[in-house]
């Protein structure tokens, strides 16, 4: 009678482990990338950084990256340059080059200063049989982004 109780305690914890490294990974994969945008890499190729970096959870087929440089200018501040990783068709969470920035707090920028921020976007899937009732409690893409 226990025996079922507790193979659910074992597969939950497997999964959530396996969540917290990938959230883990992608959000130290999302720091460097953008850490190298900020020191002058080009955004391709901190985006390529990233993507071999994330070799190991295979970032480059079951995600992508998207690397922007964000301008202050007149008041207003923009994307002025975005990529995304080649083959992948999502869409950044902060806006479209040349439109404006939302989900990022601006408020303290003076005119003239840039930043970068590099977004890593990773589809969470289960390893085990317990895919229905992770769904409540894991996302199916795991997010992150680190602004430079």
């Amino acid at each position: 009678m226990v025996m079922p109780i507790l193979l659910i305690i074992l597969l939950g914890v497997i999964e959530f482990g396996r969540a917290f490294e990938l959230k883990h990974a992608v959000n130290g994969l999302s720091r460097e990338g953008a850490n190298l945008a900020a020191r002058g890499t080009s955004l391709q190729q901190a985006i390529a950084v990233t993507l071999s970096n994330g070799a190991d959870i295979s970032l480059n087929t079951l995600g992508g990256v998207v690397a922007s440089r964000v301008l202050s200018s007149g008041g207003t501040v923009r994307i002025e340059d975005q990529e995304a990783s080649a083959g992948y068709a999502g869409r950044s969470k902060i806006g479209i080059e040349g439109g404006q920035v939302s989900a990022i707090d601006v408020s303290g920028l003076s005119g003239g200063e840039s930043f970068y921020v590099v977004e890593v976007f990773y589809d969470f899937s289960t390893v085990t049989p317990l895919s229905g009732l992770a769904r409540l409690v894991f996302p199916e893409e795991l997010y992150e982004r680190t602004v430079f």
